[in-house]
């Protein structure tokens, strides 16, 4: 008798087993990833928006506890992700959306999908 489990052993679990084992995986990667950009990127991520009015109000706004880091990373994020919206608003200058870096983009979006995917997996998963 072997103490690992094979693929196919972890296979047939229930579907419902296996989209909360993915949920909850997805929701630490993207625990993992916003530390990261929290306490590691957010600070460069603000100077490269210095001139976007939505990023300036909420970095002075919010502190620089962890529930603020995570508020500007948002900001951050809402200026990246609806650049035209947020420029007709004029809250964001649109030069400086698009000089941001493109890595840096895709990283906050597939972050940002990810939590989307965990809480909608475990909304699922929860009312099975």
């Amino acid at each position: 008798m072997s103490i690992y489990m094979s693929i196919d052993e972890f296979l047939r679990f229930p579907p419902i087993i296996l989209l909360a084992i993915t949920s909850i995986s997805a929701a630490i990667i993207t625990n993992i990833m916003m530390i990261f950009f929290c306490y590691l990127k957010l600070e460069s991520m603000e100077a490269r928006l210095n001139k976007c009015r939505l990023v300036a109000v909420h970095s002075s706004f919010w502190g620089c506890s962890h529930r603020g880091r995570v508020a500007r990373l948002c900001a951050v994020y809402c200026a990246i992700a609806l650049p035209r919206l947020n420029a007709r608003r004029g809250i964001v200058d649109l030069e400086q959306v698009r000089a941001f870096p493109r890595k840096t983009k895709i990283l906050l979006h597939i972050m940002f999908l990810l939590c989307t995917l965990s809480l909608v997996g475990m909304v699922v998963a929860a009312t099975d």
